[in-house]
Order: structure tokens, then sequence, then C-alpha cells
């Protein structure tokens, strides 16, 4: 597939070794994409993300370098608004998207405009571990066939679709009302709760039957520093989400009065000044519920590969056709946990 189909847009900030990991990966596993670095770096480590992209540039690989002084959304919302290329995606700086996954997903949405964004699968490394130090994460077609099911369905059972393939339309109009909608150095889970809700009104959401994303967990990670803490401006912040969620559901013809229900019941804990409220609260009889689901889920889920309602460990399956990758993309990041360094 032609590099004028697909760009991956790269958010960074002061991470120089993780850049130049992830451009290393691709110059042993071409892409068959270009890329835009967003990089809000101030000098030097700006200067030294440049010297990163062109030396990945003298390597084959197709690379700008946007600077832009924004918050992480702000810059998103920017540089999708310039992606010329008609499908776009995103990964970060410290995880790896696998090529041939990508490009499949690129021709299952121009086969099915239903769908909003195609995604494989997604796995976790703990890379200092000797066992156990890969795991499948969530990931599950959510195709009910009205927007307020499928909004319905995330939050009551999320997975994030961050990293998906995207229309660039789509994903650009999503990040520019996010940015209007939150402020992510505020909070970093409140725009990616909308961002998600968003794409489900917009559309579908497919899982497909390959190794999509490879994430690795260590101690910078967002999602690992955004579990302790305060939120600031919480309620300030949670009637901005909830006004602009409100309305977009009220677009897809749901009743504001119940968008607005539901909008409390699945998100009210942005409310909570502390951080390690993370879901919603949930009585004792629905607790129960949930964990009887769980179980049988778990049960039908360790039969077949592919898709995972409940996080567990990798099985072969799982990389079944891309086993050169991830073994590049392993030993990458088990040599360079924290980037390779100048």
């Amino acid at each position: 597939m032609s590099s004028d189909r697909l760009t991956c847009v790269v958010p960074t900030h002061h991470r120089a070794p993780f850049l130049r990991r992830l451009l290393r990966f691709y110059r042993e596993c071409p892409p068959g994409f270009g890329f835009v670095i967003v990089d809000s770096s101030a000098e030097p480590e700006a200067e030294a993300n440049a010297r990163v992209i062109a030396e990945a540039v003298l390597g084959g690989l197709q690379v700008e370098h946007r600077r832009l002084a924004l918050d992480f959304v702000g810059k998103l919302a920017v540089a999708l608004a310039e992606v010329r290329t008609p499908f776009v995606m995103l990964v970060a700086d410290d995880d790896v998207l696998f090529p041939a996954a990508c490009h499949r997903c690129v021709e299952f949405l121009e086969a099915n405009p239903g769908f909003v964004s195609a995604q494989g699968r997604t796995a976790l490394l703990y890379p200092d571990r000797k066992r156990f130090a890969a795991m499948r994460l969530k990931g599950f077609d959510v195709d009910d066939a009205e927007p307020f099911a499928r909004c319905q369905r995330l939050a009551d059972s999320f997975f994030s679709n961050f990293y998906s393939v995207y229309r660039t339309a789509d994903l650009a109009n999503n990040f520019r009302i996010t940015a209007a909608a939150t402020d992510s150095r505020l909070s970093y889970t409140m725009p990616e709760m909308l961002l998600s809700q968003l794409s489900l009104i917009r559309g579908r959401v497919k899982i497909l039957p390959a190794m999509h994303l490879l994430m690795e967990r260590h101690p910078t990670n967002a999602s690992f520093l955004g579990r302790t803490g305060e939120r600031q401006q919480a309620e300030a912040m949670y009637q901005r989400f909830r006004m602009c969620l409100v309305a977009e559901l009220a677009a897809a013809g749901v009743a504001a009065e119940r968008a607005g229900q539901y909008v409390d019941d699945a998100f009210g804990y942005f409310r909570q000044t502390s951080l390690k409220h993370r879901a919603r609260r949930r009585t004792f009889g629905q607790k129960l519920t949930r964990l009887g689901r769980s179980f049988l889920e778990r049960i039908e889920d360790a039969f077949q590969c592919d898709r995972a309602r409940h996080r567990r460990l990798l099985r072969r399956g799982d990389i079944a056709g891309d086993e050169h990758a991830w073994e590049v993309a392993v030993n990458l990041m088990r040599a360079y946990p924290d980037g390779v360094p100048d």
C-alpha cells in the first residue's frame, strides 16, 4: 500500500530516546506510510528530536517534524487538521504499531463505510519480566446499529480505541470538538473518554484478527501516572465535558434528558477530585452481576483469539502472521526500556 493512503501522527514531548526507538523499529520493519511528529518540546530537546528525525529520513523513512507549543489534545487537533491522506492513526512515542495490521484496517474501512475505526489486537509488555511479560488487552467489536447503544456498551466495558485507524476527517473533527470541551493539561482521561464516545456516535468499531499495537509498561506512562494525584477544577471540567457529550448525543437523536442522565451515571466520577476514582460507582447487586458475566466471558474468551473482553496472558495465536515484527518490537523494548540513548 502506498504512503499516500495513511499517515501516522506521533505526539512527543522531551522524549528523544523513545522517539529514536520508535523510528528504529520502522527502519527494521518498513511501514508503507509516512509520519508526522508533533513536538511540543522546548529547546534543546526539540533539537534532539530534529536530529532523531533527520537520521530516520536518511534511513529511508518519510517523516515530517511539526513543532507546536500546545497541550496534548490541542497540538493533535492542529496536526490532524493538516493531514492530507484519507486515513490516519496515532501512536505514542513509547509504543509500536504493526504495519501489516494498520494496512488491513485501511482496507476494512474502505470496504465498510458504517465503521468509524478499525484496529487489531493490543498487547502490553512488561520488559523487565522473564515470565508472564506480555498481556493481551481488552478489545471487541462494538457494532450495535444505534449510536446510543454503542456508547453505552463501551462505557459499560471500556477499552481504548485511541490508537485505531480512522478516516482523517472523522478523527480531526473529534479532536477539534474535544480540544474545545476539555483541557488535557488538567485531565488526561477526560479527553480520552470524550474522544471514544464521539467515535461511537459517528460509527461502529471493528477489531481485526491481527497484532496491531504493542505498549510498554513503564513508570512514566501517562496511564500509570494518572492513577494518583488530584483532578484539578473537577466540577468545572466535568460540566464542560457533560455539556459537549449531551449536545453530541442529542444531535444523534437521543433525548437531552436521557443523554444527561447517561453521562452522569457513566462519567459522574469525573466530578471527584481524587484521580483514584476511575470508574462509576455500582451497587452490590450490580457488582455481583458483572462478576458473573465476567466469569462466563473469560471462559468463552479462552477458546478463541478474535476478541478479548478481559485482560489475559498473550498467546501464540495472538501474534500469528506477524512474528517477525513482534520479535523486533519486543527485543527493542527489552534492550532499551527507557528508549535508545543518543
